[in-house]
């Protein structure tokens, strides 16, 4: 989650769909909910949650998000790349820490309402390895 949601709004997880996993509430990151062993080669897990704010500005919101995992066996050469990658890996962030809009009455449906922008600080050919 963007931390600008974090610092203005509460997120309340209501449920992940896989009794494998849960929420650890604190950094809200998904962790193992004990010590499992995945065999599939594709899973996915479904996580609820909502988002409300004290902010007239934010408009409260509920969510799913599905994540899907594919296990891929990799070579050597595969894993360095990939680590390499990883010790180079910056999370791409919002220009602003807070977006506001609102629309005109009667618009016609698919009306753009504002541009959310992000960066991503690692945007170079050794980030795409």
């Amino acid at each position: 989650l963007p931390k600008s949601i974090c610092q203005y709004c509460k997120v309340n997880f209501l449920d992940v769909n896989d009794e494998r996993f849960a929420i650890e509430h604190q950094n809200h990151d998904l962790v193992a909910s004990r010590d499992v062993c995945i065999r599939e080669s594709i899973w996915k897990v479904s996580i609820t949650f909502n988002i409300r704010c004290n902010r007239n500005e934010i408009v409260d919101s509920d969510h799913r998000l599905k994540i899907v995992y594919h296990y891929q066996e990799f070579n050597d050469t595969d894993i360095a790349k990939r680590v390499r990658r990883e010790l180079r890996n910056q999370s791409p962030y919002f220009e602003q820490a807070l977006y506001v809009a609102s629309v005109l009455e009667e618009q016609p449906a698919g009306s753009a309402v504002t541009t959310v922008r992000a960066r991503d600080p690692e945007d170079s050919q050794i980030g795409r390895a």
